[in-house]
């Protein structure tokens, strides 16, 4: 039986917040391997001998991290000890420095952006 990688003292995590760090840190675009047999596992950044994790899915909900054929311990512990620094928890704060110095559109500014179908 696969090792899950989530800590239990994580708590709950927001997996869309969990899957852009992974997308960042690990890779991306993921991929998924036998799609019929295994429809819920995604392989990051790859599957076969480049997946370095593998996300398990339960609905849109992240429910287990292994490792893969690629994993690396020195970056997952960098992963799991930046989560613990920055006390992430169950909201935005996950993103910490990693992806909140990326800029961001919000649909607010986009529609104050654009008049009928111009854009200004």
């Amino acid at each position: 039986m696969a090792t899950n990688l989530l800590r239990p003292s994580w708590g709950r995590l927001d997996s869309h917040e969990l899957r852009i760090l992974l997308a960042h840190r690990i890779g991306q675009p993921g991929q998924y391997d036998g799609r019929e047999a295994s429809p819920n596992r995604l392989y990051l950044p790859l599957a076969g001998a480049q997946c370095r994790v593998v996300l398990t899915f339960c609905s849109r909900k992240i429910v287990s991290v292994e490792r893969g054929q690629g994993f690396d311990q020195s970056q997952w512990d960098s992963i799991a000890n930046e989560r613990r620094a920055s006390g992430l928890g169950p909201s935005s704060r996950m993103l910490g420095p990693t992806l909140r110095s990326f800029p961001t559109a919000h649909w607010g500014d986009r529609i104050g952006q654009m008049r009928g179908n111009e854009r200004i």
